[in-house]
């Protein structure tokens, strides 16, 4: 593929691709609002050129990488589609992908075919340009999801991307993919969002006498408030789904509890202890 790539919206995830692929002598042009972040890139060595808005260095790209939060995914490609040449290939960071694939071929029109829609299975509870992780995508999980009409050598490309970062690329059915994540990483952290005011009285109180499990509860809700609303919208009906199962499970946790059900206690934790144990 081609050493051009543009990645638009440099935060923890742009900025980690953007220092991953400066080191495999990838020229990058970065789009993102914040003219600090970009320059402070540039000075680094990150990226090679910048724009605060779309412009024509994004037509000599062979590959675009859409970083931006799920709640702009629409108007990114809105404003991309005019810059868009013939050949070029798309992928996306998104962590829903059934929501993102309906933004493409809405606003890519043509070029939806050559958008392959992709979910790194990494990240950090931080955000912003400065929490970039060099290494963020190595030995990491890349998700890639394409459908019936995507373009095989697009597909090609991305993977080929990713494989070039140390990332191990595995493909899944977008709705597939959308029910699984709802599960294994919306819902924890909507289950933290309800959990946190419990402490809101005196926070430094309970942190004092927390350990393991009580950081591991404020790493996740410490997530970006705007990217984790998009996210949660985005997958909307899957984690309303894997919510409602949980608050049936809970209920019947809170009934055992009330009545001394030690039986019922004991067999629910063993069933956990099990599930995480063959995992």
């Amino acid at each position: 593929m081609s050493k051009r790539i543009c990645i638009i919206g440099l935060g923890l995830m742009g900025g980690s691709l953007a220092c991953a692929s400066a080191s495999r002598d990838l020229h990058i042009h970065a789009v993102d609002l914040d003219a600090s972040s970009l320059e402070k890139a540039k000075q680094a060595g990150h990226i090679q050129s910048y724009a605060t808005t779309m412009d024509e260095q994004i037509q000599h790209a062979a590959l675009i990488i859409l970083a931006v939060p799920m709640g702009a995914m629409a108007q990114t490609m809105q404003r991309l589609y005019p810059f868009l040449s013939d050949d070029t290939i798309i992928t996306d960071v998104g962590s829903s992908k059934q929501r993102v694939m309906e933004e493409a071929k809405k606003y890519l029109k043509q070029h939806a075919a050559r958008f392959v829609p992709g979910h790194p299975l990494a990240g950090s509870e931080k955000s912003g340009f400065d929490a970039a992780i060099p290494g963020l995508f190595a030995n990491r999980k890349i998700v890639l999801t394409p459908h019936a009409q995507t373009d095989a050598n697009a597909t090609a490309t991305v993977t080929d991307f990713w494989q070039t970062l140390n990332a191990q690329v595995i493909t899944e059915d977008a709705k597939k993919h959308d029910e699984i994540l709802a599960v294994t990483s919306h819902l924890p952290h909507m289950i933290t969002y309800g959990y946190m005011p419990l402490i809101a009285e005196d926070p430094q109180r309970f942190k004092n006498l927390s350990a393991n499990g009580f950081r591991d509860f404020t790493r996740i809700a410490a997530s970006d408030p705007t990217m984790w609303a998009d996210i949660c919208i985005a997958n909307r009906d899957n984690l309303l789904t894997s919510l409602k199962a949980f608050q049936t499970n809970l209920e019947e946790l809170t009934k055992a509890l009330e009545e001394k059900d030690h039986g019922t206690l004991m067999e629910a934790i063993r069933k956990a202890k099990s599930l995480c144990t063959s995992s």
